[in-house]
């Protein structure tokens, strides 16, 4: 017996279009991840007084290294001043 393979243009392009679609939001997610670990180096270069009129401090930004490497501190640092903030406006 003799098997043959048939070329499905409709399935190939398909699939081709699923992996596009993966790569791209790993692509997406990989920017973000970046983008975070950035806005904490930034913030860790800050002065305690600078911090400190964003509603943060030293230690919050030790907390978010918590998150391992490939989370994003900089949601659990806007929770920390959102909680501040809300507190202050009471």
């Amino acid at each position: 017996m003799h098997s043959t393979t048939t070329f499905n243009a409709a399935t190939f392009t398909s699939a081709l279009s699923a992996i596009t679609a993966a790569a791209r939001r790993h692509l997406v997610g990989l920017g973000a991840w970046y983008q975070a670990r950035r806005d904490y180096r930034l913030l860790c270069r800050m002065e305690e007084c600078a911090l400190r009129d964003l509603g943060l401090n030293s230690s919050d930004l030790r907390d978010a290294t918590a998150v391992g490497i490939f989370g994003d501190p900089t949601s659990l640092i806007a929770s920390r001043a959102a909680e501040r903030s809300g507190r202050r406006n009471r």
